[in-house]
């Protein structure tokens, strides 16, 4: 009854600012594929309140790419809903995922959402950084005052534009796929989502839950699972390297917050080299954020921290200064908005608050793992969603799960986490799977088109070729 009582209150009383209908427009688009090839589609853009809690927000075009079916009996409209948070649907499906799109062609319509803050969903004016985060000095204290500071500033610019930045979060973002539910006059949608996609299929599952069919699920992270447990970061790196590696990650990381180390070398493409002084917060966000994601970057670990056990820390410094320190993409300098937002606004249930303080401390990676949280939380207290959005779905939903066994963003005991609240949930494990998935198989493709189509699999096991696979 307490579900229900929220769900109520979500759907009736909550204001709906958005336009009236009609107001979905639709035009011819031409898009350019992986392969070279053009592909014609629809390209669908409607516009709805940015913050519909605020009868003063303003309008937002939220846009999607419709890819006409060629079922002569098609089913409901599926809908992809992008990772991340902040990447576009509409550019995965001009990237690796492009297929697989194509694929579901033949089951019904698929809509490639561009969720609000994302590619031509996005109204939030980039920000750049006052300042650069100083090389020689990325300790983790010093990491985090950068990050609140330049974020201050950023949600101060985007203010001063009219962003509302209460308008970006899971609550906004599940009503706006209600909203494309009533503009395409379908009764029920099928939801297909990988990593952060999911969650916000769940948060939709929740508030409107007679609307959804079919969901199939990658990589997923669900609901009050925006921050990682150590514990089962933990058992995923045991699985893969046993205790010798995580006591060796352990003794590495103890020297770098004892003895931070110096690294000097030339970048690619530079002239002069760069000088780099690092404990280990950044050598964990680092391992967490790209040698996690599939088989190839989790078996090169022994091998790294090998080197860095023997004091050796120049391949892990290119990597840090690479994907962290650029100031348009780094992931500690640039600042896209709805990622952030998004991920700070979800952040956690006190359940799962008090779990993960009893964890951390003997983890591996530590609090590295779900940077900008809890980095993030506590200057912007105003960036939440209800706690119903943050406790675990219980949903009858047919659903499919997609769980790669290398995939240490969302391991495997988190996905079992989730599946345990679906009632008529499957799963299909994807030996030396990574994060990925939807591109690293046919076999997959095909698993998820079988799906929706009736509702069954064909195997619980899918094995790649290659690292961690056969």
């Amino acid at each position: 009854m307490r579900w229900a009582a929220w769900i109520i209150f979500a759907n009736l009383c909550i204001p709906d600012i958005a336009l009236a209908q009609p107001a979905l427009r639709l035009e011819p688009l031409a898009i350019r594929m992986s392969s070279g090839a053009s592909l014609s589609v629809e390209l669908g853009t409607f516009q709805t309140a940015e913050n519909r809690r605020n009868p003063h927000s303003r309008k937002i075009d939220i846009a999607f790419v419709r890819l006409r079916t060629t079922a002569p009996h098609p089913g409901n409209p599926i809908v992809y809903l992008a990772g991340g948070p902040g990447s576009s649907g509409i550019s995965d499906l001009q990237g690796p995922r492009g297929p697989m799109f194509e694929r579901l062609r033949a089951v019904a319509d698929v809509i490639v959402l561009d969720q609000r803050g994302t590619g031509r969903s996005n109204a939030i004016p980039p920000c750049q950084p006052a300042d650069g985060l100083d090389p020689g000095n990325l300790t983790e204290s010093a990491i985090i005052a950068y990050m609140r500071r330049q974020f201050s500033l950023c949600l101060a610019r985007w203010r001063a534009a009219g962003v509302d930045p209460d308008g970006y979060n899971l609550l906004e973002s599940a009503r706006d796929i209600e909203d494309l539910r009533v503009r395409l006059g379908a009764p029920r949608l099928d939801l297909v989502g990988i990593s952060y996609g999911p969650q916000l299929g769940m948060a939709y599952m929740r508030l409107f839950p007679g609307h959804v069919g079919h969901v199939v699920f990658a990589s997923g992270r669900g609901l009050d699972q925006t921050v990682r447990l150590p514990s089962q970061i933990d058992a995923y790196l045991r699985r893969l390297g046993g205790r010798n590696l995580v006591g060796l990650m352990r003794r590495v990381h103890r020297r770098l917050d004892a003895r931070p180390a110096t690294v000097s070398f030339v970048p690619p493409g530079a002239t002069e080299a760069v000088s780099m002084r690092f404990d280990s917060f950044p050598v964990r966000y680092a391992i967490s954020f790209f040698l996690l994601n599939d088989a190839q970057g989790a078996q090169s670990l022994p091998a790294l921290y090998a080197r860095m056990d023997r004091g050796d820390f120049t391949a892990i410094a290119r990597l840090i200064h690479a994907q962290c320190l650029d100031p348009r993409r780094g992931r500690f300098t640039a600042f896209r908005g709805m990622g952030e937002l998004m991920d700070l606004s979800s952040n956690w249930s006190d359940t799962r608050r008090r779990r993960w303080q009893r964890e951390v401390g003997a983890s591996a990676l530590g609090d590295a793992h779900n940077y900008p949280i809890p980095q993030g939380l506590g200057p912007w207290p105003d960036l939440d969603i209800p706690l119903a959005l943050k406790m675990p779905l219980r949903s009858d939903a047919p659903a499919l799960f997609l769980s790669g066994t290398h995939d240490g963003r969302v391991p495997l005991e988190a996905q079992a986490e989730t599946m345990a609240g679906f009632r008529h949930g499957r799963q299909i494990i994807v030996e030396g799977g990574g994060h990925n998935l939807f591109e690293q198989a046919e076999a997959i493709q095909a698993a998820v088109a079988r799906f929706l189509q009736d509702g069954s699999i064909a195997a619980p096991r899918i094995t790649l070729a290659g690292p961690g696979g056969a």
